[in-house]
């Protein structure tokens, strides 16, 4: 736990799996501004960047279990943690001791969890190398106006890419050149946007 840790908070449906955090490019690549910054690396005093810390809350809160019409509470599979569970069972008055068996059934249901990962120059080094391929990529590609390969996203493309309604036009084999016209703006290139003031 020593050192300094990058800190990510995220809402999200599922928890994703410590391995997957891992894999979080994004965030990896966080830390490593936060390692190059000049300013802050005098705020730290000479305390390194530990690796990053992420804290995941889920969108949904956990839900009261239904209260049985017998005046019992519900053990039929419910969206909820432990404390609320048991919460709703002291406030309608019942026996703890008779829902004890929810409390193996609940315990894995996490609706707040913080992870650490620590991250290597190892780790930093293997992203900033593909990093870089991508890039190379990517420049071989904008000298080929033909052809543009898509990143498929299970997922995300709906509600992370704003060309989605396009991908899926020309996926589907549609002529999406009015709405290009129609939905979209030609963009200046990066070195007209850097000149501008």
């Amino acid at each position: 736990d020593r050192g300094v840790w990058v800190c990510d908070h995220k809402t999200v449906k599922t928890l994703p799996s410590e391995q997957e955090l891992y894999m979080d490019m994004q965030t990896l690549m966080y830390y490593e501004a936060c390692r190059l910054d000049e300013k802050l690396v005098k705020l730290l005093k000479g305390k390194k960047l530990a690796g990053v810390v992420f804290n995941h809350i889920r969108t949904k809160a956990p839900k009261e279990p239904q209260v049985l019409k017998s005046g019992g509470i519900s053990k039929a599979a419910c969206d909820t943690d432990v404390a609320t569970y048991f919460e709703t069972v002291k406030k309608n008055g019942l026996d703890i001791n008779d829902y004890k068996d929810m409390l193996d059934k609940l315990k894995g249901n996490i609706f707040f969890r913080r992870t650490k990962i620590p991250v290597s120059e190892t780790t930093i080094g293997i992203l900033k190398k593909e990093i870089i391929a991508t890039l190379d990529e990517i420049d071989v590609l904008l000298e080929n106006t033909e052809v543009y390969p898509r990143t498929l996203l299970k997922g995300r493309c709906a509600w992370d890419c704003e060309f989605a309604p396009v991908c899926f036009g020309e996926l589907a084999g549609m002529n999406v050149k009015g709405l290009i016209e129609e939905q979209y703006e030609p963009k200046e290139s990066r070195e007209e946007e850097l000149d501008v003031e």
